[in-house]
Parts: structure tokens; sequence; C-alpha cells
């Protein structure tokens, strides 16, 4: 048995407790847009109808039917696929390291930073495909750069194969690797350069035709075509609407998670370690860069954090390397590597707890693409309701209420338009400031930072007290989760039919401050006057039990005799007439 060396013994040490600290990471359910189609595709496999989207990550959902054999859950079977390579994100960027010649502190230093970066750790319990596709060409690069070697050349093929089944966006990230890798074998031993291709080859065309021969070879390639122009039209520079590069520039190159300050002083250590230009730093640079190019061009800016993971690890390296230069100023070689340490232990202090904050709300809760749904699960009877879903919601209801009822309806939808509201509920991201509406919302904190911001908040709510204001109101106002709108002196406003009475109730704020007499207010309801009173208070609420039209909407009309305008009041610059405040409405079957 050979012994092991002390680098050896310290590898393996610290390899075993980064890797504890993943499981801080892992998701209690699955959260995003793309989990929920990586979900559907464990079932359902079919690149255009997006499960998964397109180009299809083939060996992702592979690996995870396989693993869902053995597990009950399809986000734990996606799950434990991504935490594999979070469990390996340590010792893969360690050898990638002492590869490019870093010694041993600094290669652990470099190894340990990647790990604890806010991105690769938060993502590394999640159930995506970035963490794993990295780690695998990380270890690809590790390998294929000490090609003298003829077994490590061809294992480094092999994984650049795996990695490209992962993510296709890693040729880019694989390709100076592999041409270098492929020069020193050329030069020992030609046929090997030819093996290495095949294999790699094999491996990305059994990947992607697969994905095409499930899914159908010209629907395969239609949804790809498609996916490829909607990235050049909306994710990438192209689309006048993306902030411009350079202001992208800071966010892309050191802070895809907006971590602040603690970004900024791993930025001017990367610079630092861009001052020697060692033969380690070209590699990483040549290595990393094209695809950081590419994604600071071409890639969706709202799901930076996460896709930044592919070219991390050179901020990381960077770093690891400015540390280094800025030790080895003190010419005491031990010195040197306790303060690399010390410069380690100076970021992981802020950097580690600011992370680990975030971890706690996604570890612990539910999310609320998942909490909407299951609302629903457990309170409406598949068979009595119909389910608007409001496109943002689409893969979440798709997957976890497919025996519903469903009408998928865009930013247009008006409730006017439903024919029967009385047994539909609409689902959508964002929280409602209905009376009746069941919010679900996510804590932000420093997880706003990591993730992007689209999924924090959903709500179910139902359509039956949904109301259509048409005259005389003013739009929607909130500060919060607290919404009202103003009407001015009349105002008319739809409510949908029910069978059988309804109830009506109202919440009104009265300006009375600002009045010089308490107004009447009158209100009527399909043309007869259901109630007159002097608004004697700030606050009132009303409620009222009314027969509904059925087939026609109700025409709710409210009138008052006090209006204030407090730009001529000079009370301020808002110059519309204001009559009443109403803070809330519910309309639904008695």
């Amino acid at each position: 048995m050979v012994p092991l060396t002390a680098e050896r013994r310290s590898l393996i040490a610290l390899s075993i407790l980064v890797a504890l600290t993943r499981f801080l990471a892992l998701s209690r359910t699955l959260w995003d847009w793309d989990e929920a189609l990586f979900s559907l595709a464990l079932h359902d496999y079919d690149v255009a109808a997006h499960h998964p989207h397109p180009p299809g990550f083939p060996l992702f959902v592979a690996l995870a039917r396989v693993i869902r054999v053995v597990v009950t859950s399809d986000f734990r079977a996606l799950q434990i696929v991504t935490m594999l390579g979070a469990l390996l994100a340590f010792p893969a960027l360690w050898l990638l390291a002492r590869t490019l010649k870093f010694p041993p502190v600094t290669a652990a230093v470099a190894a340990t930073l990647f790990s604890f970066l806010p991105n690769v750790w938060y993502f590394g319990g999640t159930a995506f495909s970035d963490v794993p596709a990295a780690i695998a060409v990380v270890a690809s690069a590790a390998f294929l750069l000490r090609a003298e070697d003829r077994r490590s050349y061809l294992l480094g093929c092999l994984l650049l194969g795996v990695s490209i089944a992962f993510r296709p966006q890693n040729v880019m990230l694989g390709a100076w690797p592999f041409l270098w890798g492929s020069w020193l074998r050329v030069r020992q031993r030609k046929s090997d350069l030819l093996l290495g291709g095949v294999i790699a080859a094999t491996v990305v065309i059994a990947a992607y035709g697969g994905a095409a021969l499930a899914t159908g070879p010209q629907r395969y390639r239609d949804a790809v075509d498609a996916h490829r122009k909607y990235v050049l039209q909306i994710d990438s520079y192209h689309n006048p609407g993306r902030p411009p590069l350079g202001e992208l520039a800071r966010d892309f190159a050191i802070d895809p998670y907006r971590a602040g300050k603690i970004s900024t002083i791993l930025g001017v250590f990367a610079a630092i370690g861009l001052l020697r230009f060692r033969s380690g730093t070209r590699h990483a640079l040549l290595t990393f860069g094209p695809f950081f190019l590419f994604a600071w061009l071409m890639l969706d800016v709202t799901s930076l954090s996460r896709l930044s993971i592919g070219y991390i690890p050179l901020l990381a390296l960077l770093a690891a390397e400015g540390m280094r230069t800025l030790a080895e100023l003190v010419r005491h070689a031990r010195l040197a590597m306790l303060l690399q340490v010390v410069f380690l232990l100076g970021i992981l202090a802020r950097l580690v707890p600011w992370t680990a904050s975030a971890l706690r709300e996604p570890r612990r809760n539910v999310s609320p693409t998942v909490a909407a749904p299951m609302w629903i699960r457990e309170h409406l009877d598949p068979r009595a309701v119909t389910i608007y879903v409001h496109d943002s919601m689409s893969p979440f209801s798709e997957y976890l209420l497919k025996d519903y009822r469903q009408v998928h309806v865009g930013d247009d939808f008006r409730i006017d338009k439903i024919a029967d509201a009385y047994n539909a509920w609409l689902l959508t991201v964002g929280t409602s400031g209905s009376a009746d509406a069941i919010n679900f919302v996510r804590k932000r904190g420093h997880l706003w930072n990591i993730d992007h911001h689209g999924y924090f908040e959903a709500s179910v709510q139902p359509l039956a007290d949904r109301a259509q204001f048409v005259d005389g109101w003013y739009g929607e106002e909130s500060v919060e989760e607290h919404a009202w709108r103003w009407m001015s002196g009349r105002s008319l406003t739809k409510l949908p039919a029910l069978r059988g009475n309804g109830q009506l109730a109202l919440a009104l704020y009265v300006p009375l401050d600002a009045l010089p007499k308490p107004p009447t207010v009158t209100v009527t309801f399909n043309d007869a006057v259901i109630d007159t009173f002097v608004a004697a208070k700030s606050e009132m609420a009303r409620s009222y039990s009314l027969v509904s039209r059925d087939g026609a909407p109700n025409e709710l009309r409210i009138e008052t005799d006090g209006v204030v305008n407090p730009a001529r009041m000079g009370k301020g610059g808002d110059s519309r007439d204001l009559g009443l405040q109403l803070r809330g409405l519910t309309w639904k079957a008695q």
C-alpha cells in the first residue's frame, strides 16, 4: 500500500470538510422555471416541448432518470446529480490548479475559494446542471493540460465529452485544453489524437443524438434553431433593452451574485494575479476567457449568477495567484504560505456567513412556486374548478397540477372574458392585493442577490371576486403587500356574474381631513340604489348581500359629493380629483 503524503492527506481532509458544507445548500423543493422543466423531462423527454428547453441537457436528465429508480422524488433525483458535482468542487479545482503549476497551498486556496463562492455553493444544492457541468469541464481541463501522460489525455477527452453532454457551451471551455493536450500528444503519439477525438465525439453524439431521437429529429432541429434565435434577439447584446456592456462588466467579471465589497476585494486580488502572467495564469485565461466573453455578450443577465458558474473558476484561480503574489513579497517561504491562508480566511470570514444566511431559506421552506400549486391541490377539487395559469407559472402547473383543468393566459388576461368565473382561480407569479388572494412569499435577504428575482412571490386567487374597474378609477397603487385604488367623484366597476346570491364587501378611505364636511356616498348595484350614507369616519367598511345577474357582469356604481384635488389646494403635486380610496373589495358567492 502506497503511503499518503502530507499533501494528499491535507487534500483528503479539506475535500471532506468542504464536502460536508455542501449539505447546507440542499434546497427543500424545486423553485425555478428550469427545475420544473427538468422534472417534467424525467417523465416526458421532449425538447420541442421544452422538457427541458433546448438543446436538452441529455446527460443530466439521463443520470437523474437512473437515480430516480431508487428515489421517490423527481426533484431529489436531479438534485443528487447536482450534489455529486458539488461534492467534487474542491478536488477538481485543486487538481486543475496543481496542473497549472500552482504550489500546494495556493492550489488549496483557489479550490476553497471556488467552493465557497456564493453561486457555486448555492446552486450546488439545487436541480440545475450548471455545477456538475462546470466540475466536469474543470476536471477535463486538469487532465488534458497534463497530456504528457497518455492516460491523462484520454481521460481528459472522456470528461470533455461528458461536460459537453451536460451543457454544449462547454465546447468553448474545453477548446484550449483539448488543443494544448492534443499538441503535446501529437509530438509523442499521433494516433492518440484520433483516439481522444473519437472518445469525446462518441459521448457527445450519443447524448445529443439520443435527445434528437427522443424528440424527433426535425422537431429537435426546429426547437434548437428557435432557441438560438431567441438567445440572439432577447438575451444577447442585440436586444436594445439589455443594459450596456460597460454597465455589465463588473457584474460579469467579479460580482455576478452582488456581494458588494467582498467581490471588489476578490477582484483586486485577481488583478494582482494577472501582473506576473505566469504560464498557469495564461492557460487559465485561455481556458475560461472565451466563455466569459461569450457570456458577457450573449447570455441572459437575469440569470447571471447561475450562468457565470462556467467561467467563475478563473476568478478563484486568479485571486489565489494574487494572494500568492502579495504573500511572496515577504521573501520568506513559510511566512508567505501563512499569509496566503490569512488572506483566504479573511475572505471566508465575510463570504461564508453572507452566503450561509441565504442558504437557510430554501433549505427550510417550500418555495412559492411549489406552495401555490400545492395549496390548490389541498383546497380545490380538480373536477370542479378551472385554473387560469399565467404564463409565468406554466411549467409549475404543468408538472404539479396536471390533473386539473387549466387555461393558460398572458399579461392581457381579462376577467370579463371568462364565461364562468364562479369556479375559476388564477395562479400567477407575484402577490395580489385582493382580499381573498392567498400569497406565498419567500424571504429575500442575500438570496435575492444570488438567485435572479423572478420567483420570490406567487399567488392564488378566486376569479369570482375579481372586479373590472371601468370608469372613474385611477390605477392601482401599492407599498409592499398593501394595495389601494383612488376614484374620482363617480366610478363604475363591473363584477363577474355569480350563480345565486353574492356577498359584496367594501373597505373605503375617506379624505375627511381635507374636506369641509363629511361627504354623502351613494352605492348603486345593477341600477338599484342599495346604500346612501354620510361618511363620518375616515375608514369605512360596508357589506351587502345581493342577487347577482346570471350570465352578464354586474354593475357597481359609487358616487361621492366630496372631492379633493391636492394640487389646487396647494397640498402637493397630485392634480387628480380624489373622492374615495378603495382599500379592499370582495365579491363572492354567498
